[in-house]
């Protein structure tokens, strides 16, 4: 089974948007929405999200509505994604590949690490640091809306990363970055 792993260097970096933007281009996929668990923790939990009641505008209803055939959502803390991965696998069994989102996620699931830095968002959180060095491919989304994005400061750090504007769909630099993807890392 192929595995995209979608990382991003901060909270609004665009991995949800990169996730849904692949799943409409990769028939029969499946999703996983990896998160910190909130509240009373009793070790990971994996739930099947079903299409009829997930709620609105939730990650895993937008990867449903890109095109996920099936999609869960895993709270587990950092520590715990690896011993979850398994039962991912059972319940992912048949798929030909699984789209994974969160930057906990990268190295539990094995795959291609794909790393999303936002231009008008130049902190890189804790977290996201070492992924720097480990992803398979950087992308630099950088919405055509904003202007003055520090796009120097993020070329240098990222130096050939694809730059695009992943919420829209008209930018032609977005489609080609996309297909630049599926055929690099599947």
């Amino acid at each position: 089974m192929h595995v995209l792993v979608i990382a991003g260097t901060s909270s609004g970096a665009g991995k949800t948007t990169l996730a849904c933007a692949l799943l409409q281009r990769l028939p029969g996929w499946g999703a996983v929405k990896v998160s910190e668990p909130h509240g009373r923790h009793g070790g990971p939990d994996l739930r099947r999200e079903d299409p009829s009641t997930v709620r609105r505008g939730s990650d895993t209803a937008r990867f449903l509505a890109a095109g996920a055939v099936r999609a869960w959502w895993l709270r587990a803390r950092r520590e715990e994604v690896a011993a979850a991965v398994p039962r991912v696998w059972a319940e992912a069994d048949g798929l030909p590949g699984l789209v994974v989102e969160g930057n906990r996620a990268a190295g539990a699931f094995g795959g291609r690490l794909v790393l999303v830095a936002h231009a008008a968002r130049p902190e890189v959180k804790l977290s996201a640091r070492p992924l720097l060095a480990l992803a398979d491919t950087r992308v630099l989304n950088a919405p055509r809306r904003l202007d003055g994005l520090p796009l120097a400061e993020w070329t240098a750090r990222l130096p050939g990363a694809p730059v695009a504007d992943l919420d829209d769909p008209l930018d032609p630099a977005r489609e080609s970055l996309l297909y630049g993807l599926i055929s690099t890392l599947i």
